[in-house]
Parts: C-alpha cells; sequence; structure tokens
C-alpha cells in the first residue's frame, strides 16, 4: 500500500507537468495564429480593393468612351447619354463601397 501511495503523486505531478507544458505551448502558438489571421484578412482586404479599383477603372474607360462619341457624334445622343447615366450611377455606387 505505501508503494501505491508513494505513485498517486508522482503520477498527478506527471499530469501536472504535461498540462503546463501544454499551456506554455498555446501561448507560444496563439500569438502566431492570430497574426496569420490578421495576415489573411488584410490579404482579403486588399484583394477586395483590387477588385474595386479595377471595377472602376473600367467603368471610367467605359465613361471616356462614351464622352468620345458625344463629342464625334457617331451614335444617337440620348442613347449615349442614357447609358452614360447609367455608368455614372453604376461608379457612384461603386465608390460608396
Amino acid at each position: 500500500m505505501s508503494n501505491e501511495s508513494l505513485q498517486l503523486p508522482s503520477k498527478e505531478q506527471k499530469i501536472a507537468d504535461v498540462n503546463v507544458f501544454k499551456l506554455v505551448e498555446q501561448q507560444k502558438v496563439f500569438p502566431v495564429l492570430t497574426l496569420l489571421r490578421e495576415k489573411e484578412e488584410a490579404l482579403n482586404k486588399i484583394l477586395q480593393l483590387e477588385k474595386q479599383l479595377e471595377a472602376k477603372q473600367k467603368l471610367e474607360m467605359e465613361m471616356e468612351e462614351l464622352r468620345g462619341q458625344l463629342e464625334v457624334g457617331d451614335e444617337d445622343n440620348a442613347a449615349v447619354k442614357k447609358k452614360m447615366e447609367e455608368l455614372i450611377a453604376r461608379y457612384r455606387k461603386l465608390i460608396k463601397n
């Protein structure tokens, strides 16, 4: 019985040591995980902004093309003006986001 009673505290100490080791490892890992999550969020934001910029530039090019058509008078002015108004509305909506 005395041998068993001596082993019990030893087992409990080993369990406590393992738990402390796990906590120490978690404290080392959590900051790294936080940084990785922040980096991923930043990259996603960059991608979103690049897509918005690309869409904005495309709309600007379309608007310039329509302005040129208005100046040259290649097409019906009413149709070109309507298309321009649609593009301007899309452009304003895009820059609000």
